[in-house]
C-alpha cells in the first residue's frame, strides 16, 4: 500500500471511531451536585409513534443562578436524532419544570435529556418509556377524577366488540397535565371531560382547547350531577341549559335502541341533567334527552345527560362499544376522519415552490462594469499624464495599484451583493372547508451562501422540516444501534426556531408550518345544474383582492373575473361534446358530462398547465398552482368522504383563486431577516352543491350518494343493514351476491328522468347488475353505464333504491366496488 493509501486508512478509521465515541456517549448520564434533573416520558410514561407526545422535565438549582440550556434527544431513524432544546433561567435554590413535545418514528428505548452550559454538557440524565401504543391508536384525553371509570372506551384487537379494526386508547388527564402545546393536544382525537370544570384550566389550556375542536376533533361532554359546570363551560357553543336534577330507569334501554342493538330488558336508575335547548339526539321512552349533538366550528360536541363514566352504566359491555356505534351511524364520515387524525406530519398539503418561483434581485452587472470602465479611464489618463512628463515606466507601479483596487471594489461589491444573502420561496396554500374555516398550509424552501449549522425562524410560527427519510434498521443484529448524527434542533420557549446542518453553501431546507386562518373573512359559493349547464355564484368574503380565478369540477372548468372584496361573479359551464374524446381538448366554459374525465385534467387544463416530462417542467410556475390545487382538493375531499382513499370518481366542486397580496411574513437566518423572498399563495375552497337547481332541475353526479350494504332473505328480498365493518370496505366479493340500498329520500317530488350504474367497464365481464323493481317485485337486470329504462319504478315510496351484484358464469371468486349512480330529473311541482 502506498504512503496516501496508508493515511487514507488511518484518517478512516479515525472517523469511524470519533462517530463510534458519539454513538457510545450518546445516552452517557453527567452527575451534578449543583443540579437535580427529573425526566418523565408520555403520559405516565405512555408514548406512541407519529404524533407528539410530552417530556416533563423537572429542574431544581441547588447551586448559584443558572442560565443555560435544556435538550432532549430523540430517535427519528437508526442512525439520526433530532434533538428538542428550550432556555433555561433557575435562580439559586429555584425548581421548574420544562415540557418538550417530540415526536419519534423508530424504536426508542432510551431519550438522554441534558442541560448545557457554554456548549458543554453539565448534566445529563436518561429515561424509558413505559409502554407504546400503537400508532394507529385514535387518542382520547379523559378529563376526569376517576379516569379508570372510563377504560371502557379503549379498544384493540382483543376487544374490537364491532370488528371494525379500529382502536381506542384513552390516557388520563389532569388540569395540570392538560396540554399547553398545540402539537401536544393535536394528537388526540377526542376529549372526554366528566367530572372536571374545563374552568379550572388557565387561559393557554383554553385558547388552544379552542381551536383544537374547532379544526375537526370531537368533545365528549358527560353530564349527571357532576357535569354540570362542565355543560354550562361549553353552553355557548352547545346552546343547552341545565335546568335541574332527574332520574331514568331506561337510559340503557334507550342507548341500545338508539344503536339498532336489541334491548337487555336491565332497568338501572341512573342521575340525569336536565338540558333545556337544542333537539336530542337521543331520548328514553319517556321522552327525556340523553345525548345532544352540536357543531362547534369544525368540529362535534356530543353531550350526555348521564355520567360518561356512570359507574353501573360502565358495568357490562354496553358503553365499551356506543360511542363508536353512535358515532359509525351518526357521523361516519367525520368520525374516520378523526379516527386518522393526530399524526404529527403536514407534509402533504403545503405544495412547495421550489425553483418554480424564481426570488428577485437586483443585478449587480452594470456596477461592475462602470467600476472596470472607471479603472480603465483612470489607466488611460495616467498613460497620458506620464507620457507627457517622459515617465512612462512608472506605468509598471500604476497597473498593479489599479488593478488591486479594481478588484478589491469588486471583491466589495459582490460581498454586499443580494446574491449573497439568505433567499426563500414561500407556497401559501389557503384551504376553506366546507364550514368556511380558513387554514393556511406553508411550505418555505430557504438556503445561505454559507455551509454549516443555521437557524430558522419565523415570528408567530412554529416551523418543522419536511422530510421524507424512512427509519433505518439494521435487521442483520439485534443490538440497537446508536443514533450519531443529529439532523435537526427543534428550539421552543420564545425563539421557536430550528436549526439545521447544511453540507454546502445554498443547500436548500424544505419547512412547512400550518397556522389557522391565514386571511380574514370567507369565501361564499354556492353551484347547481340547470338545463343549459352547470351554474356558480362567488361572493368574496375576504379582505384581499382574488384574482386567476376559476371553477373547477370533475366535468369542466370556467374562469371567474377578478372578484374586488364584497363583489360577487357568476359563471356557467355550458353543455358541450369533445371533438376528440382520445385526444381531449378542455375548453374554458364547457362541461363535459360522460366524457371520462377526471379532475386533475381539469386543473391542468384550467391553469393552461400541460404536464411534460422534460427537465424545464417544474419551473412552470403554472405547475405549482396545479399541484396547490390539487393538494388543497385531495384534502377538502378526505375531510369530506371520511379521510384515506380519495376516490377518482368523486365528485368535486372548488373554487381556487390567487390572493393579489398576503399578510407578511417574517423570515429569519441565524437572527437576520430574509429581505430576499419570493412568496406565492393560492386560496382553495369546496363550493356548495345544491342538490336541486334553482328552477327544479335535479343532477347527481357518481360519488355523491354512497350506498349501504344491506342483506337479503331467503326469497331474496333485502333486508337490514350489514353490520359496520362490512359497510367501509371499497371492494366487495361477488360470491357473496353483494346488495346495496341507497337513501334518494331528500329527492322527495322529483320526477327521476335519467338513472344508471356508473362502474368501471372491467366489471361488466365479471358481474351482472340487477336493480330491485318496485312496481313488480323482481330484481331486472340491468346494462352498467347506461341509462335504466323507466327509472321512476325502482324507488320504493321512501325514496330507497336497490343494486345487487351476482357473479358471472367463470367468475365466482371476483370483486365488485361499492356501486356508484348517476341521476338526472325535475322537481315535479318547478316552473320550468
Amino acid at each position: 500500500m502506498s504512503k496516501k493509501g496508508r493515511i487514507a486508512v488511518v484518517l478512516m478509521l479515525a472517523v469511524c471511531l470519533l462517530v463510534s465515541v458519539a454513538a457510545a456517549t450518546m445516552h452517557t448520564e453527567v452527575e451534578n451536585p449543583a443540579l437535580e434533573m427529573t425526566v418523565r416520558v408520555g403520559y405516565d410514561g405512555l408514548i406512541t409513534y407519529g404524533k407528539a407526545f410530552p417530556v416533563r422535565i423537572t429542574i431544581r438549582n441547588n447551586g448559584e443562578d443558572f442560565e443555560g440550556r435544556l435538550g432532549l434527544n430523540a430517535y427519528i431513524s437508526a442512525k439520526v436524532y433530532d434533538r428538542f432544546e428550550t432556555p433555561v433561567s433557575l435562580p439559586a435554590g429555584a425548581e421548574r419544570e420544562y415540557v418538550l413535545a417530540p415526536s419519534v418514528y423508530a424504536k426508542q428505548e432510551i431519550f438522554t435529556a441534558e442541560i448545557t452550559k457554554d456548549g458543554e454538557v453539565v448534566c445529563a440524565v436518561n429515561a424509558a418509556p413505559a409502554r407504546v401504543v400503537n400508532p394507529s391508536a385514535m387518542l382520547i384525553g379523559v378529563l376526569s377524577t376517576r379516569p379508570q371509570n372510563l377504560s371502557n372506551l379503549n379498544i384493540d384487537k382483543d376487544n374490537d366488540t364491532l370488528g371494525r379494526y379500529e382502536m381506542w386508547q384513552t390516557i388520563a388527564l389532569t388540569p395540570e397535565m392538560f396540554p399547553e402545546d398545540p402539537r401536544l393536544l393535536n394528537s388526540f382525537g377526542m376529549i372526554v371531560t366528566d367530572d372536571v370544570d374545563p374552568a379550572v384550566l388557565n387561559g393557554k389550556q383554553k385558547e388552544v382547547l379552542e381551536e383544537w375542536l374547532h379544526s375537526g376533533r370531537i368533545l365528549l361532554c358527560g353530564g349527571g350531577a357532576a357535569g354540570a359546570r362542565a355543560i354550562d363551560y361549553f353552553s355557548d357553543e352547545t346552546g343547552l341549559k341545565l335546568e335541574g336534577m332527574t332520574t331514568s330507569e331506561d337510559v340503557k334501554g334507550a342507548l341500545q335502541r338508539s344503536v339498532g342493538r336489541a334491548e337487555s330488558g336491565e332497568k338501572i336508575l341512573v342521575s340525569l341533567a336536565q338540558l333545556d335547548g337544542g333537539t336530542p339526539l337521543v331520548q328514553d321512552a319517556e321522552g327525556r334527552g340523553l345525548v345532544w349533538r352540536s357543531t362547534s366550528g369544525g368540529g362535534r360536541i356530543y353531550t350526555s345527560a348521564f355520567e360518561a363514566g356512570d359507574a353501573a352504566l360502565n358495568a357490562d359491555n354496553l358503553m365499551h362499544y356506543y360511542w363508536q356505534q353512535m358515532l359509525v351511524n351518526n357521523d361516519p364520515d367525520f368520525y374516520n376522519t378523526v379516527l386518522y387524525s393526530g399524526n404529527d406530519d403536514q407534509g402533504d398539503i403545503a405544495a412547495f415552490a421550489g425553483w418554480s418561483t424564481t426570488v428577485k434581485a437586483r443585478s449587480r452587472m452594470l456596477p461592475a462594469m462602470m467600476i472596470a470602465a472607471g479603472m480603465l479611464v483612470i489607466a488611460s489618463l495616467c498613460w497620458l499624464i506620464l507620457k507627457k512628463a517622459g515617465r512612462q515606466k512608472w506605468m509598471w507601479l500604476v497597473l498593479p495599484v489599479l488593478s488591486l483596487v479594481t478588484v478589491l471594489c469588486l471583491v466589495l461589491l459582490s460581498g454586499t451583493s443580494e446574491a449573497n444573502r439568505p433567499m426563500a420561496v414561500i407556497a401559501e396554500n389557503l384551504i376553506q372547508d366546507v364550514n368556511g374555516n380558513i387554514r393556511s398550509y406553508r411550505g418555505i424552501s430557504a438556503a445561505t451562501p454559507e455551509y454549516g449549522r443555521h437557524m430558522y425562524g419565523m415570528e408567530g410560527e412554529k416551523l418543522r422540516v419536511r422530510n421524507y427519510d424512512y427509519p433505518e434498521y439494521d435487521e442483520e443484529d439485534e443490538k440497537k444501534i446508536e443514533p450519531a448524527t443529529l439532523r435537526t434542533c427543534y428550539i421552543v420557549g420564545g425563539e421557536n426556531a430550528l436549526t439545521v446542518q447544511s453540507t454546502m453553501p445554498w443547500e436548500m431546507v424544505n419547512m412547512t408550518c400550518e397556522t389557522a386562518g391565514g386571511i380574514e373573512g370567507r369565501i361564499e359559493t354556492a353551484i347547481w345544474m340547470e338545463e343549459d349547464g352547470l351554474h356558480a355564484e362567488i361572493t368574496n368574503r375576504t379582505e384581499y383582492r382574488l384574482t386567476a380565478g376559476h371553477v373547477i369540477t370533475n366535468f369542466g372548468y370556467a374562469s371567474v373575473p377578478d372578484l374586488e372584496p364584497g363583489a360577487k361573479a357568476e359563471t356557467t359551464l355550458i353543455h358541450k361534446k369533445l371533438a376528440d374524446p382520445q385526444n381531449p381538448k378542455y375548453e374554458d366554459g364547457g362541461l363535459y358530462i360522460g366524457e371520462g374525465t377526471d379532475f386533475y385534467s381539469m386543473v391542468c387544463a384550467a391553469l393552461g398547465y400541460v404536464e411534460t416530462y422534460d427537465s424545464n417542467r417544474d419551473r412552470d410556475q403554472n405547475a405549482t398552482r396545479t399541484t396547490m390545487i390539487n393538494t388543497a382538493s385531495n384534502q377538502l375531499y378526505r375531510e369530506k368522504n371520511g379521510g384515506g382513499y380519495v376516490s377518482s370518481e368523486g365528485s368535486r366542486f372548488i373554487f381556487s383563486a390567487v390572493p393579489e397580496r398576503l399578510p407578511e411574513i417574517h423570515l429569519s437566518v441565524d437572527g437576520e431577516p430574509v429581505n430576499r423572498m419570493s412568496i406565492f399563495g393560492q386560496l382553495t375552497t369546496e363550493m356548495k352543491y345544491l342538490e336541486i337547481g334553482r328552477t327544479g332541475v335535479v343532477f347527481r353526479a357518481a360519488g355523491m350518494d354512497m350506498p349501504v350494504r344491506v342483506e337479503t332473505d331467503e326469497n331474496g328480498r333485502p333486508g337490514k343493514e350489514l353490520p359496520a365493518a362490512q359497510q367501509r370496505t371499497y371492494y366487495h366479493p361477488l360470491n357473496e351476491t353483494p346488495t346495496f340500498r341507497y337513501d334518494l329520500s331528500g329527492l322527495k317530488d322529483v320526477r327521476i328522468d335519467k338513472l344508471r350504474l356508473a362502474m368501471e367497464s372491467f366489471y361488466a365481464s365479471e358481474a351482472r347488475a340487477y336493480a330491485l323493481n318496485t312496481v313488480t317485485g323482481v330484481w331486472d337486470e340491468i346494462r352498467m353505464n347506461e341509462d335504466i329504462p323507466e327509472p321512476g319504478n325502482y324507488l320504493d315510496g321512501e325514496g330507497r333504491l336497490y343494486l345487487q351484484f351476482r357473479p358471472d358464469m367463470n367468475e365466482m371468486y371476483a370483486e365488485v366496488p361499492t356501486p356508484m349512480i348517476t341521476l338526472e330529473g325535475r322537481l315535479e311541482n318547478a316552473a320550468n
